[in-house]
């Protein structure tokens, strides 16, 4: 009890100090226009920061599956048949065949 007094005391002073210097104590208030107003721009750049994000993250999963692909290329550098298959590569129309050539490479 001796301290609640105490502070309601400090508590009265503080005020009176302010009120003679100028400073008026405001409330807050969390039910007001300028706060409703702050909410929804939050709101409104939450949702659309996380629709782009989410574009983003899909359009990178939709270029590593498209690139997973493997498509097959000819190695001009091959010209022989034997140089061919020991590099365990498949000899087709007097070339040289790369069938896991990645687009990434």
């Amino acid at each position: 009890m001796f301290a609640d007094s105490r502070f309601c005391a400090l508590q009265m002073f503080l005020m009176k100090s302010s009120e003679q210097i100028g400073l008026k104590m405001h409330q807050h208030n969390p039910g007001s226009k300028t706060n409703k107003v702050i909410g929804a721009v939050i709101v409104i750049k939450l949702v659309v920061t996380s629709y782009f994000s989410c574009q983003f993250v899909g359009s990178w999963i939709n270029y590593y599956q498209q690139t997973a692909n493997t498509y097959p290329t000819s190695l001009p550098w091959v010209s022989t048949k034997t140089d061919c298959e020991h590099r365990g590569k498949e000899w087709r129309n007097e070339k040289c065949w790369d069938s896991e050539h990645s687009m990434l490479f």
